[in-house]
């Protein structure tokens, strides 16, 4: 679904996706519901984004890998069957705890910190600062998907 044609502000959106989230999931033979910033397998959309790890320098932030960042429901990745190699589930909490936290991809997560844990290590994404330096903890690690296109899974 897109978003009304006038501005909306994050709180009616986040308004508008529950009470869809709530009417999807009360039709008869739905079993999960889940959203996504954007649609999986349409081709190359979604927001790619530069990279820098907490105590990393500028320098070595340019070698990280470009990543797709997409912003999900509660319930996306278990309505995908999306596995959760560790970390909490995406439970539905509280805005409070949500608010900077991050999934990141099993492949990421190997790629940026080779044999080491993510969980708890911060990043900032430069399309969700705004321009402003933004700290997101990584709260969980899922399986690599291909939601861009079928053929390749996307870090």
């Amino acid at each position: 679904m897109s978003p009304p044609a006038a501005a909306t502000t994050d709180d009616e959106m986040r308004a508008l996706v529950e009470r869809a989230r709530r009417e999807v999931a009360a039709i008869p033979g739905v079993v999960a519901v889940g959203g996504v910033s954007n649609r999986p397998l349409f081709g190359v959309v979604g927001s790619d984004s530069s990279v820098l790890l907490e105590g990393q320098s500028l320098d070595a932030a340019a070698r990280n890998p470009s990543v797709n960042t997409e912003t999900v429901t509660p319930e996306y990745f278990q309505t995908l069957r999306t596995r959760l190699v560790s970390g909490r589930s995406s439970a539905r909490t509280t805005r409070a705890t949500t608010t900077a936290s991050r999934f990141v991809s099993e492949g990421f997560s190997a790629r940026v910190w080779p044999g080491g844990q993510a969980i708890g290590k911060r990043l900032h994404l430069a399309a969700l600062g705004n321009g402003q330096l933004r700290w997101w903890t990584v709260v969980g690690v899922v399986a690599d998907a291909r939601n861009r296109q079928i053929h390749r899974a996307r870090l």
